[in-house]
């Protein structure tokens, strides 16, 4: 069951929607409600502390969001009374956890390019631990020795070419993301991934034939 949907259990009543408008019309319930959203914001972590501006910008989105979703489910459900102000703040406390989400999203999508351009993935361990696991299993053929060139391989691609590799297959973004990072469409971003690919794989297998050259020799 959705957070949403709980919330809507919580509340019936036919009158509840013209009890929530009378609610707000008191300027001291107003005051009172948005003071505590402002709290909640401060506390919430989604804002830096001491940017004032930044805080009351947010406790008005979230207020607005709040009596919006409050409204729509007070038109949705027949039934009783309910303590106005614990709804409310229930309410809050789920848009909250909805704004956290769409802050780390954005956190999610803005770090791996300033990672990726300035290059520190090129010396990371762990970058290419996971990224051979991945590309193992986005093509199944390439084999054990294959992988262990992956490093030099990697070095010997284009920027463009690292970049959309690394999106997918170490950061685990989808085609659509990577399309809204790179401000492409989702289907340039397939494209530019296939020919990526296609061209780490045939580095990869120039290295297996050097090796077996070098083996036969």
């Amino acid at each position: 069951m959705d957070e949403q949907h709980r919330e809507s259990l919580l509340i019936s009543g036919s009158n509840l929607h013209t009890e929530l408008a009378q609610y707000l019309q008191d300027a001291n319930n107003y005051r009172l409600l948005y003071g505590i959203l402002r709290q909640l914001v401060a506390r919430s972590g989604l804002i830096a502390a001491g940017n004032d501006a930044e805080l009351q910008e947010q406790t008005d989105e979230l207020f607005q969001s709040v009596i919006q979703r409050a409204f729509e489910l007070a038109n949705k459900q027949p039934g009783h009374k309910v303590n106005l102000q614990g709804w409310l703040l229930r309410i809050a406390h789920n848009i909250l956890k909805e704004f956290r989400r769409q802050h780390q999203q954005e956190k999610r999508r803005t770090l791996p390019l300033k990672q990726i351009t300035s290059g520190e993935y090129e010396d990371d361990e762990a970058f290419f631990t996971l990224f051979s696991q991945r590309l193992t299993t986005a093509d199944p053929t390439l084999e054990l020795e294959q992988r262990e060139g992956l490093r030099e391989a990697f070095s010997n691609l284009s920027e463009a070419d690292r970049q959309i590799l690394s999106l997918f297959l170490h950061y685990g973004f989808q085609h659509n993301e990577i399309a809204h990072l790179l401000k492409i469409s989702p289907g340039a971003t397939r494209v530019r991934f296939c020919r990526a690919l296609g061209r780490l794989q045939a580095i990869l297998e120039a290295q297996e034939k050097q090796r077996r050259g070098e083996r036969h020799g």
